[in-house]
């Protein structure tokens, strides 16, 4: 008698697998915080968690350099922690200009020790996790690195 349940109980439990895995879909954008975000980077360019914080603060330094006004505010709020990172910029002493180029903060994580191969992966590492946050923070980086 169990055994002519073992098919129907069976392929119920396989379609609904796959119907949920088929289902409206997510969209490839995610939402993450400010610490998911800097373990992400740091993970994929190979700095430590710190350097990649502090070469997130000097990218949000160099990004109100480069973004008009209201792009920057946009930026803040899109990138999680953004506002926070700019924060650390100005309490780590970065001033409005000390960052000019890209350059500039991969010579801030060398200086912090890091080696230079993963100083250079870490703006793409941060164009990388950023296009799959929600918002527009990727297209502004994008903006930023092109300068």
């Amino acid at each position: 008698m169990k055994i002519k349940y073992i098919f129907p109980v069976s392929l119920f439990v396989l379609s609904f697998f796959v119907f949920v895995g088929c289902s409206g879909g997510k969209s490839d954008e995610v939402k993450i915080t400010e610490s998911g975000l800097i373990e992400k980077v740091s993970k994929s360019s190979g700095l430590t968690r710190s350097q990649t914080q502090i070469g997130l603060s000097a990218l949000m330094m160099l990004s109100e350099e480069i973004l008009l006004p209201d792009e920057f505010t946009k930026l803040t709020k899109d990138l999680p922690g953004g506002d926070n990172l700019f924060e650390f910029a100005s309490d780590l002493g970065f001033t409005p200009g000390a960052i000019n180029t890209t350059a500039d903060i991969v010579q801030i994580l060398i200086d912090l020790g890091a080696n230079p191969v993963d100083a250079g992966k870490f703006l793409t590492s941060v164009l990388s996790v950023t296009k799959s946050i929600e918002g527009g923070s990727f297209s502004l980086l994008s903006k930023v690195f092109e300068k």
